[in-house]
């Protein structure tokens, strides 16, 4: 079924955000990533925060990002009150420098968010002794192997962004890949604030079913994206 059917389909049955398609895609997108769950949200930048959110990043908490990178990165992190670290881009793959990472990690080092930049892997594994947790930023890269694991399916957590400019591309939304049981507790509950305590970080973070219809038309395409952009 293309995207143009399942769009129909969302408008006749009436059910926009947060159902059927939504959930169809967070199956598909754990399939893919060979991880437990998927959390599916408004943009991937709500992903980012709420990735964040389950690793509990808060004020004053120090968060490692690549220096070339979305202006999107340091933007979530400062929304959490914690403070962005800028690390150099390798020249080979414009990815986090690990040695230089490491140069700058400290006590107060709660997360780093190693981006898979243009589809180059990042070097997560190369991070893996500092025993921080992880967010593998997969917008530009999702669901292909690479050392015997599968790009969006490496650390504690990654994220997606289904914007018009990546991979797969919706329109806009964005989902969480983890295989904690907890966070994605927590992400399903703090993407929707309605009936929750008031809290500055719990914003409307729900998908539409229409995103999540054009989104998953996509994955499905995803091979296929693969073969013809190596051609180009």
């Amino acid at each position: 079924m293309c995207s143009s059917d399942l769009v129909t389909e969302v408008l006749r049955s009436g059910y926009w955000a947060c159902g059927p398609q939504v959930q169809a895609l967070e199956q598909a997108l754990c399939k893919r990533a060979g991880a437990q769950h998927a959390v599916a949200v408004g943009t991937g930048l709500g992903a980012l925060r709420l990735a964040l959110i389950g690793l509990g990043v808060g004020p004053g908490d120090e968060v490692i990002i690549p220096a070339y990178s979305c202006v999107v990165l340091a933007n979530t992190v400062l929304a959490l009150g914690a403070v962005p670290v800028l690390v150099d881009v390798r020249d080979a793959d414009w990815n986090l420098d690990p040695a230089l990472v490491k140069r700058v990690a400290s006590p107060r080092t709660r997360a780093i968010i190693p981006v898979n930049t243009f589809g180059a892997p990042a070097p997560l594994e190369e991070l893996q002794d500092l025993n921080v947790p992880m967010v593998e930023d997969s917008a530009h890269s999702f669901g292909f192997s690479w050392k015997g694991k599968v790009l969006g399916g490496r650390g504690d957590a990654a994220i997606l962004s289904f914007n018009a400019t990546k991979l797969m591309g919706a329109g806009e939304g964005g989902a969480i890949i983890t295989s904690s049981d907890e966070r994605a507790s927590l992400m399903r509950s703090w993407r929707n604030y309605c009936n929750q305590p008031p809290e500055s970080t719990r914003l409307n973070d729900k998908m539409t079913d229409v995103e999540a219809a054009i989104a998953l038309c996509q994955l499905r395409r995803l091979d296929d994206i693969d073969r013809k952009s190596t051609r180009l």
